[in-house]
């Protein structure tokens, strides 16, 4: 039997990206909307507006430089101020992997240069482990 819309919607993952670049931020917008989810977009932590607006989103997908802050910076800081959100860290240069450095929100690192639906696709699975983890 099908899902009627607002079981659809309420099924529908909730992201955030947060990117300083413009075209990145509107292609991995149409991606999610063609795999049904729900993908907010800001260009920066400040547009974002409030940091305990994070905690209604289910993964986070952190440009690795958004010019004055790292990606890992910003993951670190958050960190201190909520409870951890798993973040997808995604960068345009094929930096090394840095992970025994991370704070322990990045759960994974992705290239631009892989495409969009690997950052999505990282999300889901990262979504998907956390959903199935006990709470508490």
């Amino acid at each position: 039997m099908a899902q009627n819309h607002s079981e659809k919607k309420k099924d529908r993952k909730l992201f955030l990206l947060i990117d300083d670049d413009p075209t990145y931020l509107a292609i991995m917008k149409r991606a999610a909307e063609l795999e049904e989810i729900d993908l907010h977009c800001c260009q920066s932590l400040v547009e974002l507006g409030s940091v305990g607006a994070l905690a209604k989103y289910q993964v986070v997908l952190l440009d690795y430089n958004l010019g004055e802050m790292t990606g890992v910076e910003i993951a670190e800081y958050l960190g201190k101020l909520i409870d951890e959100v798993p973040t997808v860290l995604v960068s345009a240069s094929d930096c090394y992997d840095q992970s025994h450095n991370w704070p322990k929100a990045i759960k994974r690192f992705v290239k631009k240069s892989e495409g969009y639906s690997t950052a999505l696709k990282a999300a889901v699975a990262i979504e998907k482990q956390a959903s199935q983890e006990p709470k508490g």
